[in-house]
C-alpha cells in the first residue's frame, strides 16, 4: 500500500540546515562551485577574496631557443619556461611568460624591469659564477634587495632570492615583488621551485604548505659529496605496513629532465648518514598531486 505522508513531510524547514550566526565559509577556503551555490542561496554575490598572484617567468642565456624551434650546434630548447609555467598553474597562480633574455646586460635589465611589475619574478640561468652570469648584478642594479645567494644542497646550489619594494606615491600603492634566481639546469630549477617558490605562492594565497613526510627506501642508496641531495624518486603508497615507499630513480644529474619525468617527487639523502639501506627512513616530498600506484 502507498505510504501516507504527513502534511509537513518532505519539507526542509527554515534553519534546518544551518543555524543563524553560523559561518557559511571559513576564512582562507578556496572557493569552489559548491561554495558559490551556498553563497547564492543566501543572496551573496560578492565576497572578499585574495587575488591570484601574478608570476613572471624569464629564461636567460644565449644558448636557448624557443621550445618550438630547431636548435643549432651549441643550442638547447627552452624547457624551463613551460615547466615553470606548469608549476605556477599547479599553484593556482597566474603565469606571465616573458620569453628569453640573452646574456646582454641592457636586454636583461629591460626584461627584469618588466618582470618586477608582477608579484613574483622567476629567472632561470645566469645566477652562478660564470663570466656571463649577469643576473645577480642586474638585480642589484634594479634595486632588488638580496636576501641570500647559494644554498648547500644538490641540485640547486646557486639559487638567488631577493625582494623588490617601492614606496607609496600619490595615487599609487606600494608594490612588492619576490624575486627568485633559479639555476639554469631544469632539474635544479624544478627542485628549487618546489622547495622555495611553491611555499611562498601558497602563503600569498593563505593556503597550507605542501609538507614533507617520511618514506622508506625500497633499495640501497649512496650520497656522494658533502651536500644534501634532493634525489628524484617514485613515491608510492605501499600495500603493506611500510606506508609510503620511495624508489630512487637512476639519474643523470641536474640536466636529466627526461629520466626525472618518471618521478613524482624527491627524497632527501643526507651525506652524514652514510650509505643508505633498503628500509631506511628518509624525508620525501611530492611535486605532483598524487602518489604513483
Amino acid at each position: 500500500p502507498a505510504e501516507v505522508l504527513s502534511i509537513d513531510a518532505c519539507i526542509t524547514r527554515k534553519g534546518g540546515i544551518i543555524k543563524a550566526g553560523s559561518p557559511l565559509l571559513k576564512k582562507g577556503v578556496r572557493v569552489a562551485a559548491t561554495h558559490v551555490a551556498a553563497l547564492a542561496e543566501f543572496g551573496i554575490k560578492n565576497v572578499p577574496a585574495i587575488r591570484q598572484p601574478r608570476v613572471a617567468i624569464l629564461a636567460t642565456g644565449d644558448e636557448l631557443v624557443d621550445a618550438a624551434s630547431e636548435p643549432n650546434a651549441g643550442q638547447i630548447r627552452n624547457s624551463n619556461e613551460p615547466m615553470l609555467e606548469a608549476q605556477v598553474k599547479n599553484c593556482r597562480c597566474w603565469p606571465i611568460p616573458l620569453g628569453i633574455a640573452r646574456d646582454n646586460r641592457e636586454e636583461l635589465a629591460a626584461r627584469i624591469r618588466q618582470g618586477l611589475t608582477a608579484d613574483v619574478l622567476l629567472l632561470t640561468g645566469g645566477v652562478s659564477v660564470g663570466i656571463h652570469d649577469f643576473v645577480p648584478s642586474e638585480l642589484a642594479a634594479a634595486n632588488v634587495r638580496k636576501v641570500f645567494h647559494g644554498v648547500k644542497m644538490k641540485p640547486g646550489k646557486p639559487i638567488w632570492f631577493g625582494i623588490y619594494e617601492t614606496a607609496p606615491a600619490p595615487q599609487q600603492p606600494p608594490h612588492r615583488c619576490l624575486v627568485y634566481g633559479l639555476p639554469g639546469n631544469p632539474v635544479s630549477s624544478l627542485v628549487c621551485f618546489e622547495l622555495f617558490v611553491r611555499p611562498a605562492l601558497q602563503l600569498l594565497q593563505a593556503q597550507p604548505e605542501r609538507t614533507a613526510f617520511q618514506a622508506k627506501l625500497k633499495e640501497d642508496a649512496i650520497v656522494r659529496g658533502d651536500r644534501p641531495v634532493y634525489h628524484p624518486a617514485v613515491l608510492t603508497l605501499s600495500k603493506d605496513a611500510v606506508g609510503i615507499a620511495a624508489q630512487i630513480i637512476p639519474w643523470g644529474g641536474s640536466s636529466d629532465v627526461c629520466t626525472t619525468a618518471s618521478a613524482n617527487g624527491m627524497a632527501l639523502l643526507q651525506p652524514e648518514h652514510g650509505p643508505y639501506k633498503a628500509g631506511d627512513t628518509v624525508e620525501a616530498r611530492l611535486w605532483t598531486e598524487f602518489f604513483h600506484d
